[in-house]
This record gives C-alpha cells, sequence and structure tokens, in this order.
C-alpha cells in the first residue's frame, strides 16, 4: 500500500501586462475557470510541451557533434 504525502501549496505571486491579461482572462472565461485556475493548468501544460522540445533539440545537437565539423555522413 503506497501512502501519498500531501502537496505543498506554494503561493506564487506574478504580473502581466494588460494586454496579456485580457487575454488570458478571456480564455478562462471561454473554458469556465477562474484566472487562477486557468494558470494553475497553463503552467504545467506549457512545461510539459516545452521538455520533450528541450531534449530533442539536445539530441540533435548530440548527433551534429558526433558528426564534427567535416559533416562527415552528411555530405551527397
Amino acid at each position: 500500500m503506497t501512502i501519498k504525502a500531501p502537496r505543498k501549496k506554494t503561493p506564487v505571486s506574478m504580473q502581466f501586462r494588460d494586454d496579456d491579461l485580457t487575454t488570458i482572462d478571456r480564455g478562462a472565461q471561454l473554458l469556465g475557470l477562474s484566472r487562477t485556475e486557468f494558470m494553475r493548468r497553463a503552467a504545467p501544460h506549457e512545461a510539459q510541451t516545452a521538455i520533450p522540445e528541450r531534449n530533442r533539440f539536445s539530441t540533435l545537437l548530440g548527433h551534429r557533434n558526433a558528426v564534427g565539423s567535416s559533416g562527415e555522413g552528411f555530405q551527397r
């Protein structure tokens, strides 16, 4: 049996430009969410999107560095 520890909630304070806040509020309204809940969902979603993209980029750079400046293996 696994016992889960309660998740710690950490307050985060952010400042937005008025036009960005208007966009955030509109998105939240369309989904029937509060601004807080909208941001709570949006931030992890963006992070989950960025992490695999960064990993693919690092892998690509690793392949490029393995080939070296000669470009061997990529010549026609």
